[in-house]
């Protein structure tokens, strides 16, 4: 059954409610963690040496996202064929679809139309590593990242704001001239180097 799905696109817009509202981006860049995060977990899986084990592993995967806990197990509400999860797992659909009957056989996995009713418990983590520390999302104290918001500074931070973007501009019109005065000599060489090469008067 198909589900309704919305898109943004995040325009210029974002940049202006961005210097507002600083907060925005750290919500972006969480988001962007957490899916940086999830890929390399899929990745993880599909290095799997069972195919019932990578499996139970992307359910549950999937499961963290939109999975329900019912008194019967874990609801996974996603219409997922054999061919698509074997594309999730890295493994061919007839094996997908001979590790599901497997799955099934040993009461670990149940397909009910177009859900999943997950019965196995995740496996214990083997590896005692401690987490890495959460990051942080906020500029210290002490940083110029952490400076007022120039709008709510009045005419004065406004006007400083335009001098650090007038500044910066001129910067980078100035590297755009350096860089076209590099192309242009390098273009001369090269052009001087073909002329040596192909002057018949030059020593053989």
């Amino acid at each position: 059954m198909p589900v309704p799905t919305r898109l943004v696109l995040l325009g210029d817009e974002l940049l202006v409610a961005a210097r507002r509202w600083p907060s925005i981006v750290s919500c972006l860049h969480t988001r962007m963690f957490e899916d940086s995060e999830d890929l390399v977990r899929q990745l993880a899986i599909c290095q799997l040496p069972r195919v019932e084990d990578r499996i139970m592993a992307m359910m549950w995967l999937l499961a963290e996202s939109w999975g329900r806990v019912t008194p019967a197990g874990i609801k996974l509400p996603l219409s997922l064929t054999h061919e698509v999860l074997g594309g999730l797992i890295g493994a061919r659909r007839p094996t997908v679809t001979i590790a599901l009957s497997k799955l099934a056989e040993r009461g670990s996995l149940h397909r009910r139309g177009d859900e999943w009713l997950i019965l196995e418990a995740p496996a214990t983590p083997v590896s005692t590593e401690p987490k890495a520390p959460q990051l942080l999302l906020t500029a210290p104290a002490g940083s110029r990242w952490a400076a007022p918001d120039p709008v709510e500074q009045g005419p004065e931070g406004l006007r400083s704001l335009i001098r650090h973007v007038a500044d910066a501009r001129e910067g980078f019109a100035q590297d755009r001239r350096r860089a076209g005065e590099l192309a242009e000599e390098a273009r001369a060489l090269r052009e001087e180097s073909q002329r040596l090469r192909t002057d018949p008067r030059r020593e053989s």
